[in-house]
């Protein structure tokens, strides 16, 4: 946490020494909320549909801290194909294979000055986010000709970690835009795991990359 903390401090003073560059500003921000999510629903490859929605609320004070929450969905399903042993025949038809997250995340916001060029703003920023919720993999059969035991998972998970990222603003106010940040997160599972009769249960802690792309819009005028 020192080295992150540093790095912070060492990112604002660069931010700050630069506001003699003309496309380079500071805006007063007393206090002003925003809105920002996303809806993505997309088939990946032949058998893969990925199901990602998110809402929630961003609230930035003081020029550069906001603090945030979000509700989050994040779905797989993998359709398997089947197979007849008999006549040896493939059916598109076979069972598929879930990944389902839900959870609430919380996050704490430290923005930069930021650069205008015409009717883009870019507004960089550091983040310290937690994420408090629950993940469900399990299998589903359509067939009698799927032979695969039956799995399900569980996991109760609280995750925690850091990202870099920006605004990026359209319009002459930046308004309305992308939120892209990356970074690491340390994930602590408390999983449940069933496979047939037998039933387990452990705790996993690991650090994993991370990455997130949402929508923002302000409520009010900057």
């Amino acid at each position: 946490m020192k080295k992150i903390a540093l790095f912070i401090i060492l990112i604002a003073n660069l931010s700050f020494g630069q506001t003699s560059r003309p496309y380079y500003q500071a805006k007063k921000i007393t206090i002003a909320p925003l809105i920002r999510g996303k809806v993505i629903g997309m088939q990946l490859f032949e058998d893969l549909l990925h199901l990602n929605y998110s809402g929630g609320l961003e609230l930035r004070f003081l020029n550069y801290h906001s603090i945030g929450a979000d509700l989050v969905y994040f779905r797989n399903r993998h359709e398997n194909e089947s197979q007849d042993s008999i006549t040896n025949a493939y059916f598109d038809n076979g069972f598929s294979d879930f990944d389902r997250r839900r959870y609430l995340n919380l996050d704490y916001r430290f923005y930069l000055n930021f650069w205008r060029s015409h009717n883009i703003r870019l507004i960089p920023y550091v983040n310290l986010f937690t994420k408090i919720g629950d993940r469900h993999q399990w299998n589903q059969y359509k067939n009698i000709f799927s032979r695969y035991e039956p799995y399900n998972y569980k996991a109760n998970f609280n995750k925690y970690g850091f990202t870099i990222g920006f605004h990026l603003g359209f319009g002459s106010e930046g308004r309305m835009g992308l939120d892209f940040n990356v970074g690491a997160l340390k994930a602590n599972n408390t999983l449940i795991y069933s496979t047939g009769d037998n039933t387990n249960s452990f705790v996993a802690k690991q650090w994993n990359p991370h990455a997130r792309l949402n929508l923002f819009f302000y409520l009010i005028d900057l």
